[in-house]
């Protein structure tokens, strides 16, 4: 069960993360740009 919860959880997780970085990045970098 644990090997499978782990499988499934941790694709996701990462990409939570990255998309969550992704944008925090994408607010940054417009900031940057047009302000």
């Amino acid at each position: 069960m644990d090997f499978i919860v782990s499988n499934v959880l941790m694709p996701l997780g990462a990409l939570g993360t990255t998309l969550v970085v992704g944008q925090l990045l994408d607010k940054k970098l417009l900031q940057t740009i047009f302000w």
